[in-house]
């Protein structure tokens, strides 16, 4: 599909990286692949197990960037 908004682009930092779930840690100190892994949720955030990186949860919006169920003005 075509992406329109803005992706959510997500710096590494430690904030952003730590604490790393213990299911990762496991698997990179053990020198096994995360490929096969889903990402990790936790509440209101997840953990994307490509970029080692937590991040919040976002409403969908829409093509002009408002949130869904909200009216453009």
């Amino acid at each position: 599909g075509l992406l329109l908004g803005d992706p959510g682009v997500v710096t590494r930092s430690v904030d952003t990286c730590l604490p790393m779930p213990p299911e990762v840690a496991e698997k990179l100190m053990a020198g096994e692949e995360v490929l096969g892994m889903r990402n990790i949720i936790d509440g209101e955030r997840s953990y994307c197990v490509r970029c080692f990186v937590w991040r919040e949860h976002r409403p969908p919006t829409t093509w002009l960037g408002n949130a869904v169920g909200t009216q453009a003005m």
